[in-house]
């Protein structure tokens, strides 16, 4: 035994796992960190920050060691006009909030009652959530096989958050940075053609489809 000490599974006093730590950038914010990681956090990321007009504002993500192996999948936080924003997985305990805003945003017809939906989500390579303040606004789903091509099923924001560059940022988050990937979408909502216009994406005229039975809603 060399003495070193290992934390435990569960930080102490019933803090979370995850931890996303904001605050004016200053060193009070940062004995913040300090002293979480004092007690065992981890940083997760790099550090975001923002001028919100009178300061700068920042914030970093803190997790428990114990969580680290299951963290394989990118995650990001960005300040937006909002707050901070995270982009990342779907987590099980969302899926009914991002199947309530889909069937809230004309999407009926294709998610299925939410048994199917959580089966769904289940089976997708990406399904990325955009959250604020614990509450999700954003959805977007893909199959690629990380190599050449790529498939952007859907992309859906709140009402109330859209014209904010949320959609945006799922489409980046769900795609990726590898340039050799070619994706292909859908654009037969309305504003869809304009909107993946803006980020990129071309009218096709190779592209064909076999489309699902009628009766068939996923």
């Amino acid at each position: 035994m060399n003495g070193t000490h290992l934390p435990s599974a569960q930080p102490p006093d019933d803090l979370p796992t995850y931890r996303l730590l904001t605050g004016p950038d200053d060193a009070a914010f940062c004995r913040r960190v300090s002293e979480a990681i004092a007690i065992g956090y981890v940083l997760y990321g790099s550090p975001s920050a923002t001028f919100n007009g009178e300061r700068v504002i920042v914030a970093q993500a803190i997790v428990w060691p114990s969580i680290l192996a299951s963290l394989d999948i990118a995650r990001s936080v960005e300040f937006t006009s909002l707050g901070a924003m995270e982009l990342r997985r779907v987590r099980p305990e969302e899926v009914q909030s991002v199947h309530e805003l889909l069937m809230a945003s004309g999407w009926k017809d294709r998610v299925g009652d939410l048994h199917q939906f959580a089966a769904l989500v289940e089976a997708s390579q990406i399904a990325e959530v955009a959250v604020i303040e614990n509450r999700v606004v954003g959805f977007a789903r893909g199959i690629t096989d990380s190599q050449s091509n790529g498939y952007l099923s859907m992309v859906v924001v709140t009402a109330a958050h859209r014209g904010k560059g949320i959609g945006r940022r799922l489409v980046g988050q769900a795609t990726g940075s590898n340039p050799k990937i070619t994706w292909v979408l859908r654009a037969g909502r309305e504003g869809a053609s304009e909107f993946f216009a803006k980020l990129g994406f071309e009218q096709s005229s190779i592209a064909m489809e076999r489309r699902r039975a009628q009766s068939a809603r996923l």
